[in-house]
């Protein structure tokens, strides 16, 4: 179940077409270290937000590279670093470099460093100190299958 503003959607067992963005993000592996057992589920999340987004007026696009600068707080547009300019609403930058926890930190979640990273702080639900804001995986610092699992649970409730 993806939930959107308090609106839970249903996931589908199994699609026969994905969302251009899930299958970009599917055929990109460099952008994520989803197991391949994992990925089918994962694809499926991607595939109902992107839809839902699109629903709701908002387009969404993978851009290759990394942005150069993002302009005006909150963002009305980004600069890549090929020189295009490309207006939008918000801006989601998952790589491995980026700091996993710089959305999660900028929502007001707590990060620390442990040695390795700065894992976003989180109970054994993955709830943050923010009381809307889950976090599960490695950017909590917990193997992924295990913690999303039970942190999907928590949200939901």
């Amino acid at each position: 179940t993806v939930t959107v503003h308090a609106r839970s959607k249903r996931l589908p067992k199994r699609l026969t077409k994905y969302h251009r963005v899930a299958r970009e993000f599917r055929d990109r592996t460099n952008l994520h270290e989803i197991s391949r057992k994992a990925l089918p589920r994962a694809l499926r999340i991607v595939h109902a937000l992107a839809v839902e987004a699109e629903r709701r007026g908002y387009e969404i696009a993978m851009v290759p590279g990394v942005p150069r600068r993002a302009l005006g707080n909150p963002v009305k547009a980004v600069d890549t670093a090929g020189g295009k300019r490309i207006r939008c609403d918000a801006v989601a930058i998952a790589h491995p470099p980026a700091p996993l926890h710089e959305l999660a930190t900028s929502a007001g979640a707590q990060a620390h460093f442990d040695g390795a990273g700065f894992p976003v702080q989180t109970d054994a639900e993955g709830r943050t100190s923010v009381s809307w804001l889950f976090a599960a995986g490695t950017v909590a610092g917990k193997p992924p299958l295990a913690s999303g699992e039970s942190t999907g649970s928590a949200a939901c409730r």
